[in-house]
């Protein structure tokens, strides 16, 4: 038996396809955006291109509508505004950053699906990468810019979704990567799940909120080399990625470190077939870094990392990661009768 109530929307479902083509622009309620329809998902779901990203929205919250002020509008931070949906966005208070589910019910109050935003209730404007896992499968994923004391609607997903065990992996610093970062690793469990009901920052209204984790940068002086960095090719899509933390929150112990990690997708990701190449070297990043600080933490000497020889994209990022540790005493990608030129040693201070 389900631990979350079962809805039946088959009597409900509404088949709104022959409404929208893909290449329409359409307006998206909640975060007052336009997007181009990039792929028509079933008889409910659409997918959706905003600022070079493609997301999943239902058809009841977008509109054919667009706004002329649409392009040019912003949320006051210091004004009490009500958008096309009656959401009101609230003053600022500085309060953290939050992943919350915002609830969407039926005319008859019964809940169908939820709204998941960030709220980035800080005064930083803020570089995250959000993954959302269903079954431990990837998905959802976005990277993005998160403006100063304003929610940033990433997703929705369905109510019977929850009961896919759900988990949200969300890592964030400051732009300027100075100031702040942040973790929000949560599984979503049935038993606690409804008692995360609390009054939100940003939005108006009870949602379902969970807290981010967030530390104050200790900047780290380090010595480069001018033929080091002219050696150095800095890509901002990857860039985007590298700035992240991976933190684990206070309510978790250390885990234990390993020896090896093995970065092969298919070690990684189940359904890993129809993952573009973006995500799957994001996921194999995210490993990486989260492998190295285990080991970092648990003053392990050595570690190897599995990436693979191919194009050698992976083994570059890494090895361009690893030199801003200062942890790391050296590394290698010498031949090893076990892995070949596949895997890199790091020696740890």
């Amino acid at each position: 038996m389900s631990l979350f109530k079962h809805i039946n929307f088959a009597e409900k479902e509404v088949v709104l396809k022959n409404k929208f083509s893909i290449g329409d622009k359409v307006f998206l309620i909640h975060s007052k955006e336009e997007a181009t329809i990039t792929k028509l998902e079933g008889s409910s779901m659409l997918y959706v291109q905003v600022d070079g990203m493609e997301i999943p929205v239902f058809y009841d919250d977008i509109s054919r509508d667009i706004p002329l002020e649409s392009k040019d509008l912003k949320v006051p931070v210091q004004a009490t505004v009500k958008n096309s949906d009656n959401r009101v966005l609230l003053n600022k208070k500085n309060s953290g950053v939050f992943i919350c589910f915002f609830p969407l019910k039926e005319n008859i109050g019964d809940l169908r699906a939820f709204d998941i935003y960030l709220l980035n209730d800080t005064e930083h404007a803020l570089s995250f990468s959000y993954n959302f896992f269903l079954g431990g499968n990837l998905h959802f994923t976005l990277s993005k810019i998160a403006l100063p004391n304003q929610p940033v609607l990433m997703h929705q997903i369905e109510y019977d979704l929850l009961n896919d065990m759900p988990f949200i992996d969300l890592t964030f610093r400051d732009v300027m990567n100075k100031f702040i970062n942040g973790v929000v690793r949560q599984k979503i469990k049935p038993q606690n799940f409804f008692n995360k009901l609390n009054k939100a920052p940003l939005l108006e209204g009870e949602m379902y909120l969970y807290k981010a984790a967030i530390s104050q940068i200790e900047r780290k002086k380090e010595i480069i080399k001018k033929e080091e960095v002219e050696d150095i090719f800095f890509d901002p899509e990857i860039l985007k990625q590298l700035m992240s933390t991976s933190a684990e929150s206070k309510d978790h112990e250390i885990s234990p470190a390993v020896s090896e990690v093995d970065l092969h997708i298919e070690e990684l990701v189940h359904d890993h077939a129809l993952m573009p190449n973006s995500d799957k070297i994001q996921v194999q990043l995210r490993t990486f870094e989260q492998t190295l600080e285990r080991a970092i933490a648990n003053h392990a000497n050595k570690l190897y990392i599995i990436h693979g020889v191919g194009s050698g994209k992976l083994k570059n990022e890494i090895h361009r990661l690893l030199k801003t540790y200062r942890e790391v005493k050296s590394f290698n990608n010498d031949y090893h009768p076990k892995y070949g030129y596949g895997a890199t040693e790091i020696f740890l201070r």
